[in-house]
C-alpha cells in the first residue's frame, strides 16, 4: 500500500511544485527488473521525471522521489523491510474488493473510499 500512497503524495505535490523529478529505486542484486515495474509506473504518472536503478545485496525495496529546484528539494521516500508489507497490502485490497459492486478498481479508489 506504501507504494500507491507514494504515488498519490508525489502526484499531489507535481500540481503545486514544479521541479526536476528524480526516482530512485532500490532493489535486491537479483532481482530481474530494472528499472522495476513500480518505477516505470510512477515515472509513467509522473511527467518528466528520471528513473535511476540501484541493485543492491541487503536492500528488499526502496522507492524514492525527489523534487528539486535551484532553491529547495522535497523528498518522499517508500521502504519495505520484508515481503509482508505486499501481503498486507493485497488483504486490504481483497476486503476493499469484496464490499464493492462488479467493475475495475485499483489501489487509488481503495484509498479514495477512507
Amino acid at each position: 500500500m506504501g507504494a500507491s500512497l507514494l504515488l498519490r503524495l508525489a502526484q499531489e505535490i507535481a500540481k503545486y511544485f514544479p521541479a526536476d523529478i528524480d526516482i530512485i529505486e532500490t532493489h535486491h542484486k537479483t532481482k530481474k527488473d530494472k528499472p522495476s515495474g513500480t518505477a516505470l509506473y510512477l515515472a509513467n504518472r509522473l511527467p518528466n521525471s528520471t528513473v535511476h536503478s540501484i541493485r543492491s545485496a541487503l536492500c528488499c525495496g526502496e522507492h524514492t522521489v525527489i523534487f528539486n529546484t535551484p532553491q529547495e528539494k522535497l523528498t518522499l521516500t517508500h521502504q519495505v523491510h520484508n515481503r509482508e508489507a505486499f501481503a498486507q497490502g493485497a488483504l486490504a485490497a481483497a476486503h476493499f474488493i469484496a464490499m464493492q459492486p462488479p467493475g475495475l478498481y485499483g489501489m487509488d479508489n481503495l484509498f479514495s473510499s477512507k
